[in-house]
């Protein structure tokens, strides 16, 4: 069950890594005016394209974290609390 849980982590960062370049490279390209003056409609859609898929690199790597989050929690509660056994 560990080498899953090591697996999911490791996929949330490379997902926020991969993100956070994508998005970078989107907003590069989307939001400064030299890039919409140097490129033309099709040269265009590669930014406009790493935008969206940031986002969704973005959403993954949250989605991957949650599981994280509440696999740990929810193994945390299952093992037994010291002193309960002593009744």
């Amino acid at each position: 069950m560990r080498r899953r849980r090591e697996w999911v982590k490791h996929a949330a960062i490379f997902a926020a890594a991969a993100a956070a370049m994508a998005l970078a490279f989107g907003a590069w390209g989307r939001f400064s005016a030299a890039w919409r003056r140097q490129f033309d409609e099709m040269a265009g859609i590669l930014p406009f394209m790493s935008w969206y898929a940031g986002l969704a690199l973005a959403l993954l790597a949250a989605i991957c974290w949650i599981l994280l989050v509440l696999r740990s929690r929810r193994r945390g509660s299952n093992q037994a609390k010291p002193g309960a056994s002593d009744r």
